[in-house]
């Protein structure tokens, strides 16, 4: 400004230097007495009047077009055009620092609504304004014109009544309002629903000049809410309508929601969930009811829980646990029966097979007619036949009567297998069928019950020689298995069993229906005694048959029961084995 006021100064000298001469010839001319026309246009008073032209147009051209410029761009500014600049032209002076002061001025305001313009969108909001007569005089881009009532638009908008009047109230007594949701069509028939909040605004004098303030469109967001709360009652429908009881805690415990079956059967009050260590609860209710609850961990540290009415299962298990009682009561009892009965019949039986064989060897005497003997053979074999079922009996009876006992030692299979061989061997021969041993000499000694082995191998090799055709071959195998137990094996070239009648053959009293088998003799007994033999020493009966084939049956010996081979019972340098010198317990 220093510099202006200096140039000021410099242009006023200047005229008042032109106009001096001008002046004072003027003053010279008039106290000579000298007409003042004549003197008019002299040279030197036309250098004057140049020199104040010359200096006006140097005062226009520095002072007032600059003015006038900045005048012209300040009124664009006012009148609402943005990015208004003045040329500074690299000039330094007094004019060229207002023009740069001015457009900084200018990106100053235009950088500050830019601002606010971006605040706002950022907040999805937009701005408003009214007159005095509440008409809008501005609303947010792409929005709807602003030629509308303020009242009409807003305060019967689709607002709700009593909200619409309080808005009317405060407009009318000039009060600033806060978050008021109303709702139009707009030009595409399309409900737009929008939140306002606005300020009165008052001029220096406190004259009320209108309302300014900001809006939302929350369309989109109030279609969100309304498709989030339409699939809230269906998912709440859903939950309704299932058949358990269904609750949902968070993770503090306390009840969110549950449908009413869980309401019905809960076992807690106050919405708090039932406290548990693990995930399942069985609970009796107070009315008798059983139910059953189920929790699963939210990723939110919630729960949710599922109430089951298994009082229908719980009398059925009660019913099932009863009946199961009275079974294994009628199956004891029979057991019972039949060892009793069984001890009955052996006495008398006995009497009839020693009778039946004093009679045969005619100890007293010759029986006479040869027939007699046969007849005598006869009924001894059928009373040995019938011991040793009423043995089979017995013994299933006391398995299940848990009545059986084991005499377990260690025994040398080797041995035992050649025992049941012989017993066995002749009848084989009989029927034309060759008996195989494959058992190593060396094998490990077993810890079992003799008798119970030797019958295993008895009713295994009868079963074969039973079943197999004359000219076939039953094969003995014993082994020690990858897991350490023992495998005692009889395989067969026989008839075999087909696929779905192996239950049946493992069934009591029960025999594989066809024409094949029904032409031997047996009650069905074998292969059930000796799977309950084989159980009770903590085996397993394996059974591997296919029709006109054969039959392999192994049984199981678990490894507990394998032991090392006492050294009497080892082969001598020469192969032959040597006889045990003291019994092993």
């Amino acid at each position: 400004m220093r510099r202006v006021g200096l140039r000021i100064k410099l242009a006023v000298g200047v005229v008042l230097c032109a106009t001096l001469p001008v002046v004072v010839h003027t003053l010279t001319i008039n106290a000579a007495g000298v007409d003042p026309l004549a003197v008019l246009f002299t040279p030197d008073l036309a250098a004057a009047y140049v020199l104040i032209l010359v200096v006006g147009a140097v005062w226009a051209q520095i002072m007032v077009q600059p003015i006038e410029h900045v005048t012209a761009a300040m009124q664009r500014l006012a009148a609402g055009e943005r990015n208004v600049t003045l040329p500074v032209n690299g000039k330094r002076d007094e004019v060229g620092e207002m023009a740069a002061a001015f457009n900084r001025m200018s990106w100053a305001i235009t950088e500050g609504e830019a601002r606010l313009r971006d605040f706002a969108q950022t907040a999805s909001v937009w701005f408003w304004e009214t007159d005095e007569t509440l008409r809008f005089t501005r609303w947010g881009e792409d929005q709807r014109p602003g030629d509308c009532d303020f009242l009409t638009d807003l305060g019967r908008s689709g607002a709700h009544d009593a909200a619409a009047e309080r808005l009317r109230a405060d407009i009318e007594a000039r009060r600033p309002f806060h978050d008021f949701r109303f709702s139009f069509i707009d030009g595409r028939g399309a409900r737009r629903h929008y939140r306002a909040s606005g300020m009165p605004v008052v001029d220096a004098t406190g004259a009320f000049r209108g309302y300014r303030g900001v809006g939302a469109d929350e369309t989109a967001s109030m279609e969100a809410r309304a498709r989030a709360e339409k699939a809230e009652a269906v998912l709440m429908e859903s939950i309704e309508n299932i058949s358990e009881g269904f609750a949902l805690y968070d993770e503090n415990d306390c009840l969110v929601l549950c449908n009413s079956k869980y309401r019905d059967i809960a076992v807690e009050h106050a919405g708090r969930r039932p406290s548990s260590t693990n995930g399942h609860i069985e609970q009796q209710l107070p009315d008798g009811r059983w139910v059953l609850m189920r929790e699963w961990r939210t990723r939110s540290g919630g729960t949710i829980g599922i109430l089951t009415d298994i009082s229908e299962l719980k009398r059925r298990e009660e019913e099932l646990r009863i009946a199961k009682e009275h079974a294994e009561l009628a199956n004891r009892a029979k057991s019972e029966f039949l060892a009793n009965m069984s001890h009955e019949l052996r006495t008398p039986l006995n009497a009839i097979i020693g009778f039946s064989e004093l009679m045969k060897s005619e100890v007293f005497g010759a029986l006479g007619d040869e027939r007699y003997k046969a007849y005598a053979t006869d009924i001894c074999d059928s009373g040995v036949h019938l011991l040793q079922i009423i043995n089979d009996i017995l013994d299933l009876s006391k398995i299940e009567a848990a009545r059986f006992e084991l005499h377990d030692e260690a025994l040398h299979l080797p041995d035992t297998a050649r025992a049941a061989i012989r017993i066995i061997n002749q009848r084989a021969a009989d029927a034309g069928v060759e008996i195989i041993t494959d058992i190593d000499r060396d094998l490990p000694a077993l810890l079992a019950d003799q008798r119970c082995v030797k019958q295993i191998l008895l009713n295994l090799l009868s079963n074969a020689v039973k079943f197999t055709l004359a000219g076939g071959t039953i094969t003995v195998r014993a082994k020690i298995a990858e897991d350490g137990a023992m495998h005692l094996e009889v395989a067969d070239t026989g008839i075999g069993i087909s696929e779905r009648d192996l239950p049946k053959a493992l069934a009591s009293f029960s025999q594989v229906d066809s024409a094949l088998t029904r032409k031997y003799q047996g009650t069905g007994l074998g292969l059930p005694l000796t799977m309950k033999l084989v159980e009770l020493h903590g085996g397993c009966l394996r059974i591997e048959s296919k029709v006109n084939v054969g039959t392999r049956v192994t049984a199981v010996f678990p490894k507990e029961r394998v032991l090392p081979l006492p050294a009497a019972l080892r082969l001598d340098g020469a192969g032959t084995p040597r006889e045990p010198q003291a019994a092993v317990a």
